[in-house]
């Protein structure tokens, strides 16, 4: 990495960091949805995907459409086009699919998603619904989101609506994991003398105490309108991917996380690394 990458990316951490100290009020908006797409594969997933769709349409009250694994597949690309032109054809508003789409899981495992899911996640207009296993019961699944979020405030938005949306009757689970790049930046700005970590920590307190006053205040706020329980955990430090897919298999939950749709950004290699960890269901949403 050059200097002036290095310097670039730092500032773009700090800036982060500064929009979570002065974090304001959200408004939390439910997601605007018309229909799912559920797309088969032709694996040993096929079922659950299946399954999951079923109970996804029931959960959000949207007509469900499904189709076969679409020709014109291709190495580089894999089936990614065509099922983005089915969607658009359909009107869809969420996509459904398997990962690894096209293979059995226990081929690829934890290896590779496939080319079509890292293709998806870079370049489809609207949210992917992975499902990598089958479950008992998907439909108490849906009511018990875990939202994986960070300190960037337009994610944190998007994350609250839809853990909201889903979490009606049910509860959610608010899982805050500081990006690493930041966590950096402050140790560069702070110094790696006593009274740098010193410093750091309280500005990890500060960033902390912020986010609960914005994002985790709205989100209370929807609980009482909406009915559904809220459990708000910090944890710094942590490989977010990891943790998430831990706490979501522990607790029956599935996860919804988001990122940026630009190759090799931090949130995009997190989303991706959730899905690949997680055997539950993963809402991804590419902003």
């Amino acid at each position: 990495m050059t200097e002036q990458r290095e310097d670039d990316d730092i500032n773009e951490s700090l800036g982060l960091f500064e929009a979570a100290l002065h974090a304001k009020a959200m408004d939390l908006p439910p997601p605007v949805l018309s229909k799912l797409l559920v797309v088969l594969d032709g694996s040993d997933q096929d079922s659950a995907a299946m399954a999951f769709g079923a109970a996804l349409g029931d959960r959000l009250l949207i007509p469900i459409s499904t189709r076969e694994k679409p020709a014109g597949t291709c190495e580089v690309n894999g089936a990614a086009q065509p099922i983005l032109d089915a969607a658009a054809k359909e009107a869809a508003s969420l996509i459904v699919l398997p990962a690894p789409f096209g293979d059995d899981l226990h081929t690829l495992e934890d290896k590779s998603l496939s080319v079509t899911i890292d293709m998806l996640l870079l370049n489809s207009p609207l949210p992917l619904f992975v499902v990598r296993d089958s479950m008992e019961a998907p439909a108490e699944v849906l009511k018990r989101p875990l939202v994986l979020t960070d300190w960037h405030p337009e994610r944190q938005a998007f994350l609250g609506s839809w853990g909201a949306h889903f979490a009606r009757g049910g509860n959610l689970f608010v899982l805050a994991v500081p990006d690493p790049e930041v966590l950096e930046a402050i140790a560069h700005l702070a110094g790696d003398d006593e009274e740098g970590v010193e410093m750091r920590s309280a500005l990890v307190d500060r960033a902390e105490t912020r986010l609960a006053g914005s994002l985790i205040a709205a989100l209370q706020r929807k609980g009482q309108a909406e009915d559904f329980e809220m459990i708000f955990e910090v944890k710094v430090g942590m490989e977010p991917a990891a943790e998430a897919a831990r706490l979501a298999e522990a607790e029956d939950r599935f996860i919804i996380c988001a990122y940026k749709k630009s190759r090799g950004s931090a949130s995009l290699g997190h989303a991706h690394a959730t899905i690949l960890r997680s055997r539950v269901p993963v809402l991804a949403i590419g902003l």
